[in-house]
């Protein structure tokens, strides 16, 4: 099930929506509404709340510039009702860049709230946010969109992951410490903030503090289990994961010809191939749409994915994990040069180090695969 919706790309980097966002806004209008707000109101309420979005983009654009300096990409940043998250290819290669790219939001977001301040009607002073923090309006939006972004700022720098002070806290950690352990104390210190925010939030009755809370926790365990799965298939290529037996169909078939297949077959995903290359992914959901609309004579080559990731045998799992982690049950088909030797995904890496990794000190140090998955 696709968990984001893809809003646009700039500069090569496609920024998503998260599912969880829409319940946030949903949840945001039926609040105005309960509370007697007029539609003027209502219209720059939701308009000061995508600019505060588009400012986390902005935010999370900082990071990503700041990484591909120290020639780091980042694919995509998504949304989510916390704020946005900027998916960077690998890790930093020392602190000191990682302590760079995570301090590169907060100082963006600080810069647009003087920018924001300096060119809003009112004055920077604590007498005017008194003043023009009521009502939304086209004379204090610009106002009310600066403090917000200095909230950003201050609130990101909370030491705990996914926010800019969790990366800032491990970075710092990690100049004395190995990465594992640094991230697991900085997690630790999160897990403690995230407990205290809930109870703020429970005691107060207030669901976007207590959501918070929940989402700190999940990313904490999230980063930990991420890292650690890093460690362990440091030094493994493609190669060496890669599996021969996989699930395909012709790109000539019919969908009522795929569908016949599933009958037997509950894979989700299948290469398409043409004369044995694969030219495609296809997810079986897509047949099973395709049925539904009754569009049995329809070539499968209609219904795949084209555009996917050719991997070289070479190439290091560390450094396309992120990739995986996406989608644990895509399979992605893998070259030694031109030669299709096979497919690889998240899931078979995993039995990979469970098979190999059982007994090494890097396994001991994680309790177990199976919590990290």
């Amino acid at each position: 099930m696709k968990t984001s919706l893809k809003l646009v790309t700039i500069k090569g980097i496609s920024v998503y929506l998260h599912f969880t966002f829409l319940f946030f806004v949903v949840w945001l209008l039926v609040v105005y509404l309960a509370s007697g707000m007029q539609w003027q109101q209502l219209i720059w309420s939701m308009v000061f709340t995508v600019s505060v979005f588009a400012c986390v983009v902005v935010h999370e654009y900082g990071h990503a510039f700041v990484a591909a300096l120290f020639g780091i990409n980042a694919k995509r940043i998504t949304l989510y009702p916390i704020g946005g998250i900027a998916s960077i290819e690998k890790l930093p290669e020392n602190p000191r860049q990682e302590l760079l790219i995570s301090g590169a939001g907060p100082i963006v977001s600080f810069v647009l709230a003087a920018l924001l301040l300096l060119f809003a009607p009112q004055h920077f002073s604590w007498k005017g946010f008194e003043e023009y923090s009521g009502e939304l309006n086209k004379g204090n939006i610009l106002f009310m969109l600066g403090w917000t972004n200095i909230f950003l700022a201050v609130f990101n720098l909370i030491p705990a992951f996914p926010m800019d002070g969790g990366r800032i806290l491990r970075a710092l950690l990690a100049l004395k410490f190995n990465y594992i352990k640094a991230t697991s104390i900085a997690a630790g210190v999160g897990k403690v903030i995230a407990f205290i925010i809930i109870i703020v939030g429970v005691l107060t009755m207030n669901f976007i503090v207590a959501l918070i809370g929940v989402f700190i926790i999940l990313f904490a365990r999230a980063e930990e289990s991420y890292l650690q799965i890093k460690t362990l298939v440091r030094g493994i290529q493609l190669k060496d994961v890669v599996m021969y037996d996989y699930d395909s169909m012709d790109a000539g078939i019919t969908v009522n010809e795929a569908a016949n297949i599933l009958e037997n077959n509950h894979s989700k995903y299948f290469l398409v191939m043409v004369e044995g290359s694969p030219v495609g992914t296809l997810n079986r959901m897509e047949v099973m749409k395709a049925v539904s609309e009754q569009s049995y004579d329809k070539k499968i080559s209609e219904l795949m994915k084209q555009d996917i990731d050719h991997l070289e045998a070479e190439m290091q799992v560390e450094d396309v994990l992120n990739t995986f982690s996406e989608n644990e049950e895509k399979i992605y088909p893998v070259f030694d040069r031109k030669n299709f030797l096979g497919v690889v995904n998240f899931q078979h890496i995993i039995e990979y180090l469970l098979i190999h990794k059982a007994a090494s000190k890097e396994y001991i140090k994680t309790k177990s695969l199976a919590e990290l998955v």
